[in-house]
């Protein structure tokens, strides 16, 4: 499913949200009103936060890009534990 999101401002996922996948906006039911109306009313603008949402949860959150942040802290970990001589090599040797 794709789906806009409306967050508030302090929840701590606005900095991934952006103005990409929904809006972000101040703990008041006035703003949550005023987002969630335009969302309802512009389904074009529902559709595209939706999409991009979910390519940024593909972009960021995905298996790939989860091996490699997974990899990198244990070469960082490896690095300060002065054991640097296996990284790069870690998870791949031949």
């Amino acid at each position: 499913m794709r789906y806009p999101v409306i967050v508030t401002n302090n929840c701590g996922a606005s900095e991934w949200i952006g103005t990409v996948a929904g809006y972000i906006i101040e703990y008041d039911k006035e703003e949550l009103y005023g987002a969630s109306a335009t969302l309802l009313q512009n389904e074009r603008l529902s559709k595209k936060f939706g999409n991009n949402g979910r390519k940024l949860v593909k972009n960021e959150f995905g298996l790939d890009n989860g091996i490699l942040r997974c990899e990198k802290l244990y070469e960082t970990v490896a690095c300060e534990n002065g054991t640097e001589k296996t990284v790069g090599g870690i998870f791949f040797q031949q």
